[in-house]
């Protein structure tokens, strides 16, 4: 759907509206990984230990399994949502929407 309404592919979308406004410089949901993302990026492995052949699986799901992230990131994202649950200021969701979410999935 943000494809069709924006015009522009999902990963240049959310890099741009989502992602660095909130100070996730080092997340992504390119696929397949841009080169710059490879010296930092950890390899896959099937359940035997066995590393994926290329390194990495590309999911066809962007939305529900195509981020790339670091430990860093991530609790940027948790210290956002959890600084506009707390009521202490709005960012890129405002409170009524990260309360409902919590409501339905927390």
């Amino acid at each position: 759907m943000i494809e069709d309404v924006t015009g522009l592919p999902f990963d240049v979308y959310i890099e741009g509206n989502i992602l660095k406004p909130v100070g996730m410089i080092h997340s992504t949901y390119a696929q397949p990984l841009h080169t710059e993302y490879h010296s930092t990026a950890s390899a896959a492995f099937d359940g035997q230990g066995e590393q994926i052949n290329g390194n990495w699986h590309n999911d066809p799901e962007h939305a529900a399994a195509g981020l790339w992230t670091t430990p860093s990131d991530l609790a940027i994202y948790c210290t956002g949502i959890q600084t506009i649950f707390s009521g202490t200021r709005n960012g890129i969701l405002n409170r009524e929407t990260v309360e409902n979410a919590y409501k339905t999935y927390g």
